[in-house]
């Protein structure tokens, strides 16, 4: 499956925010490794969850998919935390608008798109698997995971499954995300 590039509303909301991240950045050396390390996690997070994953062909249950429905959007999370975190700097020295910026987007984010896109996708897992869909989405909850994991069909973590969802993408433009942070750090 081929990588779509068309801007989309997320999309332009999504470069907007990093767009005006790194323009407000006051990174030092401190708070970037921090936010990189938490850019780190997210990162992982979404590799092994791509890794499993096999979108609207199989009912995806393992790997981090059998502790939270939505690793995916839990990685991104992590690492747009890491982001906002990477650009701050100390305290005290770091623009509001990155302080006002990252509270904004916690709250769109738990406000509007996660149940929104919940809803739907819960739907549309319930529409194209039936029956198997349903004890999964009682069980495992949207992002805070479940101690005992779900215990749905066997599968195998795949670098083939990573790059068949495009997740090197992601993982590219994350990364240069915290690079441009960083030269904005380094050239003030």
């Amino acid at each position: 499956m081929a990588a779509s590039f068309r801007p989309t509303r997320r999309r332009l909301f999504a470069y907007s925010f990093v767009a005006l991240l790194v323009w407000s950045s006051a990174p030092t050396f401190e708070w970037w490794c921090a936010g990189a390390a938490i850019v780190a996690c997210g990162l992982a997070l979404r590799v092994w969850a791509t890794g499993y994953l096999h979108k609207n062909h199989r009912l995806t249950t393992q790997g981090p998919y059998a502790f939270i429905r939505h690793p995916l959007y839990a990685g991104t999370l992590i690492c747009t935390a890491g982001l906002v975190v990477a650009a701050s700097g100390s305290p005290g020295t770091a623009d509001p608008v990155i302080a006002a910026m990252g509270a904004a987007g916690v709250a769109v984010y738990f406000l509007y798109y996660l149940p929104y896109k919940s809803r739907v996708e819960a739907d549309r897992l319930v529409r194209r698997f039936g029956a198997a869909a349903e004890p999964y989405l009682r069980q495992v909850p949207n992002l805070l995971p479940v101690r005992a994991p779900y215990r749905g069909e066997p599968a195998r973590w795949s670098v083939g499954r990573v790059l068949a969802n495009n997740e090197q993408w992601n993982f590219l433009a994350v990364t240069a995300a915290l690079a441009v942070i960083w030269l904005r750090g380094t050239l003030a």
